[in-house]
């Protein structure tokens, strides 16, 4: 979907994908992925996710340590799934 190199901007184009794909209004369910980050998604990251979209079930999963690898410290990814209307 697009790749951006700073915290600021990762997490500004995360939401900004999430505003425009996510339904605020059904339920959904929301991976976070992380790599040596976690502490920081539970914080920052998850309180803003369950507060912007309440119906979503948000889980927390490691990178896989290919993905990881390649991507290196500090990486963390946002996948979702809507429920069907």
């Amino acid at each position: 979907m697009g790749v951006v190199r700073s915290l600021q901007d990762q997490v500004k184009f995360a939401f900004r994908g999430l505003d425009k794909d996510l339904p605020k209004d059904r339920k959904s369910a929301l991976l976070l992925e992380y790599s040596d980050n976690r502490e920081w998604l539970e914080k920052e990251i998850r309180p803003e996710i369950e507060r912007r979209f309440p119906l979503a079930e948000v889980s927390l999963q490691l990178l896989s340590l290919t993905s990881a690898a390649h991507m290196g410290p500090g990486s963390w990814g946002i996948a979702f799934l809507p429920s069907k209307p």
